[in-house]
C-alpha cells in the first residue's frame, strides 16, 4: 500500500470499512466506499454493479450510529446532557469518544475531515467578499458558535466531571466538530418502522436525536441526482435505492432541499449546476425603501403602515403573516406568495396617500383601513388577479435587487491570492450568485404571465367607496344615539 496522504487516505478507508463489518454493518455487494477526491468529494459511494429501485444498498445496526445513548459516556453524565441542547450534547460526546482511547468509533472519526473545512464558518474575509449581495452572509452563525464555545468551556464541562479530559479543547478544534456535525449529522426517529416519506401528522409525534451514522453519512449529496434515502427500522438505518444506479455510477442522497448558497454555508461544498431548491432573496427593507421612493412616503409613515399590516386583523384571523425579514424568489419562477400580497397592499396604501382623498392620519383609523386593504387585496390575488402598477411595482423590485447582482459580478475585483483553496472558494462564490440571480431572473419573468391586471383606479374605488359607506354607517349610529 502506497505512503504519503494518499496511503493514509487508503488505510482509513480500509480500516473503517473493517471497523463497519466488526460492528454488524451489512453492505451490499454492489456497492464500495470510493475515492472522489479527483472531482473534490472526497469519498463517497459507487455502485459496481447495476443496482434496481428499492434494492438495500446497506443497513447500519442502531449499536453503531452514535448519540448520546449510545456512546459510551457514564450514564450519569448521559443524564445530565439530555437537558441540554442536542447540539451541545453531541458535541460533548464525539469530543468524549474522540479523546478516550478505548473507544470503538475511532476508526469512524480516521474516516471524517479534518482539515480544509470549506463552510463558510471557515472562510476568512478575502473569500467571503466574493458572495456580495448574497443574504447567505447574514446567517454564517460564527458569533452564536463562539458563544456556544463559551458556554461549554470550562462551564458545563466542569459540570459534567469531564473537564480534564477536555480542558485542551481550541475553539478551533470546537468548529471542526460543530461543522462536521452540520455536515454529516442526521435527525435520526426513535420510532419503528418510519422513513423520510411518513405521513405529516405521524411525523409531528416522532421523536428525533442528533446522531452521526457511520457509512449513511459517506454518501455525497446532489438535489438533482438523489438516487437513495434513508428508512429507520426498530434495529437499523436503511439506506435504499429509489430509482436504478447504474454500474459505475455514485450513489446520492440528499441532505435536505437547501438552494446552494445553504449547501455551502452548511456542507462546504456547491453543485456546480445550481441546486434543485434554489432561490434569491428580496429584503422587506429594500421593498420598504423602493415603495417609499416610489410614492413619497416618508419612513416614518412607512414604518407605520408595515406595522398596521403586521396587525391586521384580517391575517391574525387567518393564523398568518406577510411581514418577513426576506422574500424568496424560486429557481422555478414561484415567490412565496406574501410577497405579491404585500406588493398589492403598498400599490394601494402608495396611490391612495398620493391621491386627493390621502391616508388616515390616526394610527387607529390607518389600521382599520389598511385591513381593509389587506383583506381585499388578499380577494383580489386569490381570484388570480393583480393590479397594473403592482405588476410594474414588483418587477422594478426585482430589478433593482437583479441589478445589485450583475453590478457586482461586473465589478468585482479578484484579489491576488491565487492558492487552490482560494481559488476554489472563488468558484464557489460564483456559483452561488449564479444560482441566485438565475432564481431572480427566472421569477421576474414567469411573474409576469401570472396574473389577469386590472386597472388600479377600479380596486382604489372599491376600496374607498366601503370606506366611505363604513363610515356613512358609523355617523348614522352615532346620530341616532
Amino acid at each position: 500500500m502506497s505512503g504519503g496522504v494518499d496511503g493514509f487516505f487508503e488505510r482509513a478507508s480500509a480500516g473503517f470499512v473493517d471497523f463497519l463489518l466488526d460492528n454488524g454493518v451489512k453492505i451490499s455487494e454492489k456497492v464500495q466506499v470510493w475515492d472522489y477526491r479527483d472531482v473534490n468529494q472526497g469519498r463517497g459511494l459507487k455502485a459496481i454493479q447495476d443496482i434496481e429501485k428499492d434494492e438495500v444498498l446497506f443497513s447500519v445496526p442502531r449499536s453503531v450510529i452514535l448519540n448520546v445513548e449510545t456512546s459510551s459516556l457514564p450514564e450519569g453524565v448521559k443524564m445530565k446532557l439530555k437537558d441540554l441542547g442536542q447540539w451541545e450534547a453531541l458535541i460533548i460526546t464525539i469530543l468524549y469518544e474522540k479523546y478516550t482511547s478505548f473507544s470503538k468509533w475511532i476508526p469512524y472519526f480516521e474516516v471524517l475531515p479534518s482539515s480544509n473545512f470549506n463552510n463558510l464558518m471557515f472562510w476568512d474575509q478575502d473569500d467571503l467578499v466574493n458572495l456580495g449581495p448574497s443574504l447567505v452572509l447574514d446567517r454564517i452563525g460564527k458569533v452564536e458558535a463562539e458563544e456556544m464555545y463559551k458556554k461549554i468551556f470550562p462551564q458545563i464541562v466542569q459540570s459534567l466531571g469531564l473537564y480534564e479530559l477536555l480542558k485542551d479543547v481550541s475553539i478551533d478544534e470546537f468548529h471542526k466538530v460543530a461543522s462536521t456535525i452540520m455536515s454529516y449529522s442526521f435527525d435520526v426517529s426513535k420510532s419503528v418502522d418510519t422513513n423520510e416519506e411518513d405521513e405529516e401528522e405521524e411525523e409531528e409525534e416522532e421523536e428525533f436525536i442528533k446522531t452521526m451514522v457511520p457509512l449513511a453519512d459517506t454518501l455525497n449529496a446532489d438535489t438533482n441526482l438523489c438516487n437513495a434515502h434513508l428508512i429507520y427500522t426498530k434495529d437499523a438505518l436503511v439506506m435504499t435505492a429509489i430509482s436504478k444506479i447504474g454500474k459505475g455510477e455514485q450513489v446520492y442522497n440528499s441532505y435536505g432541499e437547501h438552494p446552494n448558497s445553504e449547501i455551502l454555508r452548511r456542507y462546504g461544498y456547491v453543485e456546480p449546476n445550481g441546486s434543485k431548491f434554489d432561490f434569491g432573496e428580496i429584503l422587506l427593507t429594500s421593498i420598504e425603501k423602493n415603495f417609499s421612493e416610489f410614492y413619497n412616503i416618508e419612513n416614518n409613515l412607512m414604518t407605520l403602515i408595515i406595522k398596521s399590516i403586521s396587525k391586521s386583523e384580517f391575517l391574525t384571523e387567518m393564523e398568518n403573516s406577510i411581514i418577513f425579514e426576506t422574500y424568496e424568489c424560486y429557481k422555478d419562477g414561484e415567490t412565496i406568495p406574501e410577497f405579491i400580497l404585500l406588493a398589492q397592499v403598498l400599490t394601494l396604501v402608495g396611490l391612495i396617500h398620493q391621491s386627493e382623498d390621502g391616508l388616515e392620519a390616526e394610527t387607529f383609523k390607518l389600521e382599520q383601513f389598511i385591513n381593509r386593504l389587506v383583506k381585499k387585496s388578499f380577494m383580489l390575488i386569490e381570484d388570480g388577479k393583480l393590479t397594473k402598477s403592482t405588476k410594474e411595482n414588483i418587477i422594478k423590485i426585482m430589478e433593482a435587487r437583479i441589478t445589485s447582482y450583475t453590478n457586482f459580478l461586473k465589478e468585482n475585483k479578484l484579489s491576488s491570492d491565487n492558492t487552490d483553496i482560494h481559488k476554489l472558494r472563488v468558484s464557489m462564490a460564483k456559483s452561488v450568485l449564479k444560482s441566485e440571480l438565475d432564481s431572480l431572473n427566472n421569477t421576474k419573468l414567469k411573474f409576469a404571465t401570472n396574473f389577469k391586471l386590472i386597472d388600479d383606479e377600479k380596486m382604489i374605488r372599491n376600496v374607498l367607496k366601503r370606506k366611505m359607506a363604513t363610515d356613512d354607517t358609523i355617523r348614522t349610529k352615532k346620530a341616532k344615539k
